[in-house]
């Protein structure tokens, strides 16, 4: 995706997809299904926002449906779908039986990346993997995705803190959350 603006699909959902990051779901009403059928068809995305009872969220993650899991006769599906690209929601527009929206990516700031520091991370995660499944775990590779998204990808997190994660655009400072969570559950799997 470019800076400019492009027009995408939306599904408006209670929960946030971030990139990377591989989420179910389950399709039945026919205005989604519509924008499934479009955008695997065309091989286009769509955006996941997150939608509350404030409006949906102006930051979200573009998403492609990596799989259909099942077709039912009466034209529900369940697929999986990938999160791609971190995106703004520039301004609603119409024209399709699904909501549309101009969008526009939101690329990361480029500061430099302490290895030290990332590799405190993935050492730490490696613990907290090893403490829950009996054997250390590496992040998920993914070319492309960066690490605080490989990892956050992997927990199961609220949406505020996933939403927050979203949002920012430093990657320090996604990994400095990520840190922050993986030692929280450390010291509970600890206290357990």
């Amino acid at each position: 995706m470019t800076t400019a603006s492009t027009n995408m699909g939306l599904f408006p959902l209670n929960l946030v997809l971030l990139p990377g990051e591989h989420l179910p779901l389950h399709i039945f009403e026919h205005r989604y299904r519509a924008l499934v059928a479009d955008c695997t068809l065309e091989g286009r995305a769509f955006v996941l926002p997150l939608a509350t009872s404030e409006g949906v969220a102006k930051y979200a993650c573009s998403a492609t449906v990596h799989r259909v899991e099942h077709r039912f006769a009466d034209g529900r599906m369940n697929i999986v779908v990938r999160g791609h690209e971190r995106i703004a929601i520039v301004a609603k527009t119409d024209g399709e039986p699904y909501v549309t929206a101009d969008v526009r990516p939101v690329p990361d700031m480029a500061p430099q990346l302490d290895p030290a520091r990332v590799d405190q991370v993935i050492d730490r995660f490696r613990t907290l993997s090893e403490s829950l499944a009996g054997e250390p775990i590496d992040p998920p590779a993914d070319d492309g995705i960066p690490l605080s998204y490989r990892i956050a990808g992997t927990m199961q997190l609220p949406n505020g803190t996933k939403q927050r994660l979203l949002e920012e655009r430093s990657e320090h400072a996604r990994l400095d959350i990520i840190d922050s969570i993986i030692e929280l559950a450390l010291t509970t799997t600890e206290d357990s």
